[in-house]
C-alpha cells in the first residue's frame, strides 16, 4: 500500500511540474483598437457568433469585436460608464450595466438593438448569470453610488 501511494504522489508531482514547463496561454492574436482611450472594464463573448464585448469605459460604448477579422465590428453607444456586460447564448441577449447612470439595457444579441431599459442603482457593475434559473444578478453601489455597501438587483433574463 505504501509503494502505490508512494507511486500515485511520484506521478501527480510529475504531472504537475510537466504542465507548469508548458505555457498555460499562448497568444494567437493581437487586435488593435486605436479608438478607444483608457481603460476597458468587463467583456463577455459569444463563442458561436466569435464575437467580443468590450466595455470601453472612458468612451461610454460597448466595443463590439470580430474574432475571425480580427477587428472591430460595431461600436455601440450611449451608454453611461458601462462596466458590467453579459453575454447570454440561450437567450442570444446582451446586458449592459452601467454606474454614471444605473441602467441595465438588453440588447438583442442579432441586431444589437436595444430591447429594454431597466434601472438599478448608481454604480451598476458586475452582471453574474444563472443558466438554472435564468436569473441575471446585477451588483451596484459603491463610489458612483456615494454608497459604502453594494446592492444586487436580480432580473429574470428571459423577461426583465
Amino acid at each position: 500500500m505504501q509503494k502505490l501511494i508512494s507511486t500515485l504522489l511520484f506521478v501527480c508531482l510529475s504531472s504537475v511540474a510537466a504542465a507548469q514547463n508548458e505555457a498555460a496561454l499562448k497568444l494567437v492574436q493581437t487586435i488593435s483598437m486605436p479608438d478607444v482611450d483608457g481603460r476597458i472594464d468587463h467583456f463577455s463573448i459569444d463563442v458561436k457568433g466569435r464575437r467580443v464585448f468590450l466595455a470601453a469605459l472612458a468612451k461610454n460604448t460597448i466595443e463590439v469585436v470580430d474574432l475571425c477579422a480580427g477587428q472591430v465590428m460595431h461600436t455601440l453607444q450611449d451608454f453611461a460608464k458601462p462596466q458590467g456586460v453579459r453575454f447570454v447564448a440561450g437567450l442570444n441577449k446582451l446586458f449592459v450595466a452601467s454606474g454614471t447612470d444605473g441602467t441595465l439595457k438588453t440588447l438583442d444579441g442579432t441586431t444589437l438593438r436595444l430591447l429594454r431599459t431597466d434601472h438599478v442603482s448608481l454604480g451598476a457593475d458586475a452582471i453574474g448569470y444563472d443558466p438554472r434559473s435564468k436569473y441575471l444578478f446585477v451588483g451596484s453601489g459603491g463610489v458612483d453610488a456615494g454608497k459604502e455597501a453594494g446592492d444586487l438587483t436580480v432580473f429574470d433574463a428571459r423577461t426583465g
